[in-house]
């Protein structure tokens, strides 16, 4: 070979940062058809960039709007990763700190006993250890935030302060009103001032009724029947703070940019590194029960931070919270070692492929673009299952029914107001020959006799008709009159002969 000889070699290209997601399109177009989602929206971020940013699909089923990367969703409660964080920026500016009484902001705060008042804390909130089980948000959606917080003194704990994972809702309530007495400041105006301002995010807002006159909005929906139906937006105003932010995946993707530089965004410290860790710290163990055992096999611990919760994945830390609303569901998650993070939304009620969706992602990062396991796939496997196991309840239910029966009291006698002390009211009105129950605008129906003292609610709202099909409602005899109704798996409510209730 003559010296002067020199081999071209033709330079091997550097895979971009996004090349993982090369396959990601035929996935994602599956688990749409799957799941019957119209529209969903992805971003990814590496190394302090946006490497992916589409959508996919329609904003709103039968019609031609697409989405893409600017269109608004809810994101139910991945706000809660907000609240905390706001918490947290008080926590900086010794405002407030995580093992402060709850009471030390909220002198009127009560819950169930006065021993429980006065030792749980914000931590306590956070990170959902209070104890508290979950309350009914439909049954409360009708009251403000002040008065849905003062109703917290009637629910009894399902466990001890501290023993395990409760989750609630209504205690996130609690710490954005224990933030705007520290702050002085409502919770909506502190969010967008403080966080939503330096991250940029214009177009994310904290409450449904700025959607309707907005243009690139996503609508929500639901499967109910097999049919995908558009569903009225699910206001949660009055428990913002837990879950009524809308943002859209570009934004939400500088919100993931945030906590993968340790609360530093283009170059400006919006939270300190301290209190990413505090809140990306496991607070509360989660048990790792056998599903997430045949699920996610590479998992040892889970647990909840405050606003997030954490575990292990093929030996990467995962940090991650969904959200849902009516008619949509959202997945924000990051893998803080790989600097990678993933904001999946979409406007299907309620829907797993999100959260399938992200773990395909992340294993396309770490160098197994098809995936441990196919998620979507299991979940339509567990989705189907518990359709049939609901099936064979409801068989069960009909066969053991009390044929030939009748009410105990004419039908008038169960008519009537009915209180429970956390709800409030619920009415029950004899129309057209016919007894309707009604909880609120939101929860009512009418109610068809099934046996003895027993009927059953059909539902109003389509969404309770597929969650929990025709709800038994028994009324309680005592001396010859009604003494009080059960709602099986709501509540139960006592008869009472005035309409004024405190």
């Amino acid at each position: 070979m003559p010296a002067s000889f020199v081999p071209r070699v033709r330079p091997r290209p550097t895979p971009g940062p996004g090349a993982p997601l090369k396959t990601i399109d035929a996935y994602v177009e599956k688990g749409l058809s799957d799941w019957s989602i119209p529209g969903l929206t992805v971003a990814v971020v590496k190394e302090d960039r946006v490497v992916f940013l589409k959508g996919y699909g329609v904003r709103e089923a039968g019609r031609p709007e697409k989405v893409d990367g600017q269109t608004l969703f809810g994101i139910g409660s991945a706000t809660k990763s907000f609240t905390a964080a706001a918490v947290g920026l008080l926590v900086d500016e010794k405002k407030m700190g995580w093992d402060d009484p709850v009471t030390k902001h909220l002198p009127d705060f009560q819950l169930h006993d006065a021993g429980l008042t006065s030792q749980v804390t914000l931590r306590d909130l956070l990170s959902h250890r209070t104890g508290l089980p979950r309350a009914n948000g439909t049954l409360l959606s009708t009251y403000g935030r002040a008065e849905t917080a003062r109703r917290m003194r009637h629910l009894k704990p399902a466990a001890g302060l501290r023993s395990q994972f409760t989750y609630n809702n209504q205690m996130y309530l609690v710490a954005g009103l224990a933030l705007e007495a520290a702050a002085k400041t409502g919770w909506d105006d502190f969010v967008r001032q403080r966080l939503f301002g330096p991250l940029g995010m214009t177009a994310s807002n904290t409450s449904v009724t700025a959607l309707e006159r907005l243009p690139n909005v996503a609508r929500p929906h639901a499967k109910i029947g097999g049919e995908v139906r558009r569903l009225p937006f699910d206001n949660n105003d009055s428990i913002a703070p837990a879950g009524a932010i809308n943002s859209n995946a570009a934004e939400m993707a500088s919100w993931v940019r945030l906590f993968l530089n340790k609360g530093a965004f283009e170059g400006k410290q919006v939270l300190s590194p301290q209190i990413v860790r505090a809140l990306q710290s496991q607070q509360t163990v989660i048990q790792v029960g056998p599903l997430s055992e045949r699920l996610f096999p590479s998992t040892h611990f889970q647990g909840y931070g405050m606003g997030w919760f954490v575990r292990d994945y093929r030996g990467r830390k995962v940090v991650e919270h969904g959200g849902n609303v009516d008619g949509m569901t959202a997945q924000i998650g990051m893998l803080p070692e790989e600097r990678l993070g993933v904001v999946i939304l979409s406007n299907m009620n309620n829907t797993p492929f999100p959260a399938a969706l992200m773990y395909r992602i992340f294993d396309a990062f770490l160098g197994d673009p098809e995936g441990q396991t196919d998620l979507s796939a299991e979940y339509l496997k567990l989705v189907g299952d518990a359709e049939a196991q609901a099936r064979a309840r409801e068989k069960e239910f009909v066969e053991k029914r009390a044929t030939g029966t009748r009410p105990g009291l004419p039908l008038e006698s169960y008519a009537g107001t009915y209180v429970n002390e956390l709800y409030g009211e619920a009415s029950v009105t004899l129309e057209d020959g016919k007894l309707r129950l009604r909880f609120n605008e939101a929860a009512q129906g009418a109610l068809e006799h099934w046996e003895n003292d027993t009927f059953r609610i059909t539902w109003s709202n389509p969404l309770f008709v597929e969650a929990v099909g025709k709800t038994p409602i028994s009324f309680v005899i005592s001396d010859g009159e009604v003494g009080a109704l059960q709602a099986q798996n709501l509540a139960d409510y006592r008869r009472v002969r005035s309409t004024s209730v405190k």
